[in-house]
């Protein structure tokens, strides 16, 4: 339900060196609101970043704002369309690096048998230099050995594709780390506890916060191996552990590189309730161990609403929940005592899969220059029943979309990922697109290591602690009349002094 606390949105646009370039006050209807930017040609290229919230929103900081970075820059239009994409997220020293390249025409038909160089460099200076020959797909595997005493995290790769007269190229750092990982451990629901079969999830990033692939072993206390991890996607992932009373769990790593200190696993418990999830299509299964009070509560909660709330017993191994009519989603799933105080824990991520389906049908396939396009839209549910949908539509140039290589978040992915959990997530679109095989999986890794974050709220506020109040728009009234004095019906546009649109 779209809130009706303030009419007008602010949007801003930031230039990479922190200055507020353009800004907005944008009524909103219904819960939308629209504008633009102009771009000046004399704009220094880089990353710009869109800000948009309300005057009340301030109040809470600009952590509660919505951001979108954009790349604004000047290029020369590829005529090739080029991807390089690494296997691993995190190369170490003497490690055999994988690339998929793939190579197509402007037209989306792939080069196929085709010859290509691809270049390493470290710090700038030549490694290595390879030759490739693209198989029926237009695509390549290539791989090459980082050297046994890299000593920095400088290392590119160049591929260069020969096209008629001249050659085109794409280049990608490759993603190198030394011995700067931060591994972080989650439990499942919030605690290990002793003589129980515990899942411990885990993630790995670098000293910039983005991801790394790792793999090693669990030990005890003695350096006994208890058993062994290694990362899904995106330096997350997680094992299976029945650890004893009193005893301290460590993790070595053993790639990238090979960890000089064991790393902690968190304390081990005697007492407490944890569960684990398992997810079907229509129901969700908690395999529950509690050594607290017989009684207890089971709550599952959205961003909005309390959900379900079930009496459990502590003694139930398991417990069912139908989730055939829960919205798709992040939902909270707590257990608690009477008294209401949490005591376990865990994200899930419901119906990925039952999302709107859209079909876009062009009335032909080639289009002449700036001939007009006509399309029709539909739109259904997982079940192909048709549905009403509000959507956007954006027309881009392929060239560009390959040139820039685009990850970051789309519409769906910020409303149900991004704007809900803690931390910046890699790639975010990865985890709905149906081609993904690995999507679904690495979707519940992300439940489980990035935690929850609800909507904006702050019952603790007072008058005394408010500094920014909602803002309403101002209601203009009169009457439009012709050159002779009559009044007449007429279309309104109402600018500010710097011939900005307000409404």
């Amino acid at each position: 339900t779209a809130s009706s606390l303030s009419d007008i949105m602010r949007a801003e646009l930031v230039s990479p060196k922190g200055e507020v370039v353009h800004s907005l006050k944008l009524l909103m209807k219904d819960g939308y609101a629209y504008g633009d930017f102009y771009i000046d040609n004399n704009w220094v290229g880089g990353i710009y970043t869109l800000k948009t919230y309300t005057n009340w929103m301030r109040n809470f900081g600009e952590d509660s704002f919505f951001t979108k970075k954009i790349t604004i820059q000047k290029v020369v239009k590829p005529n090739l369309l080029l991807s390089l994409d690494f296997e691993k997220e995190g190369y170490g020293q003497n490690s055999e690096v994988n690339a998929d390249f793939e190579v197509k025409d402007l037209k989306n038909n792939p080069f196929i048998n085709k010859n290509i160089t691809y270049k390493v460099t470290i710090k700038g200076q030549e490694f290595i230099t390879k030759n490739a020959v693209t198989d029926t797909e237009g695509k390549a595997n290539l791989i090459f050995k980082l050297p046994e005493n890299l000593q920095t995290t400088d290392v590119v790769i160049n591929v260069i594709v020969p096209n008629k007269a001249s050659s085109e190229s794409i280049s990608r750092s490759v993603p190198v780390v030394l011995d700067t990982i931060d591994l972080q451990f989650f439990p499942e629901s919030g605690n290990m506890i002793s003589n129980t079969t515990n899942i411990v999830a885990f993630k790995a990033i670098n000293e910039f916060g983005k991801p790394v692939d790792v793999s090693g072993e669990i030990v005890n206390e003695k350096g006994f191996i208890i058993t062994t991890f290694s990362s899904f996607h995106d330096g997350m992932g997680s094992f299976t552990i029945l650890p004893k009373n009193e005893e301290t769990y460590y993790a070595k790593l053993k790639t990238p590189f090979i960890s000089k200190q064991p790393l902690p696993l968190p304390k081990v418990n005697v007492e407490g309730t944890r569960f684990s999830v398992k997810v079907n299509e229509d129901d969700a299964k908690l395999y529950l161990y509690s050594t607290d009070e017989k009684s207890l509560l089971l709550e599952v909660t959205n961003a909005s609403k309390i959900v379900l709330e079930k009496r459990i017993s502590s003694s139930n191994d398991m417990v069912s929940v139908n989730t055939k009519g829960f919205p798709a989603g992040i939902n909270k799933f707590s257990i608690k005592n009477l008294s209401g105080n949490v005591l376990a824990e865990r994200l899930v991520f419901i119906h990925p899969d039952k999302l709107l389906c859209i079909d876009i049908n062009l009335e032909k396939e080639i289009f002449q220059t700036r001939e007009k396009v006509k399309l029709s839209i539909t739109t259904t549910n997982s079940n192909g029943i048709p549905i009403s949908s509000n959507l956007s539509l954006a027309v881009a140039d392929n060239k560009l979309l390959s040139f820039a290589d685009d990850k970051q978040d789309h519409i769906l992915s910020y409303l149900l990922l991004s704007s809900e959990l803690k931390g910046k997530i890699h790639e975010p679109s990865f985890y709905f697109n149906p081609d993904e095989e690995k999507s679904r999986q690495a979707l519940d890794y992300l439940m489980l290591t990035h935690g929850w974050r609800s909507y904006i709220s702050n019952p603790t506020l007072t008058e005394e602690t408010i500094s920014y109040f909602p803002e309403q728009h101002a209601i203009q009234t009169g009457t439009i009349l012709d050159r002779k004095g009559k009044p007449t019906t007429a279309h309104l546009l109402l600018m500010d002094r710097h011939g900005n649109n307000v409404m």
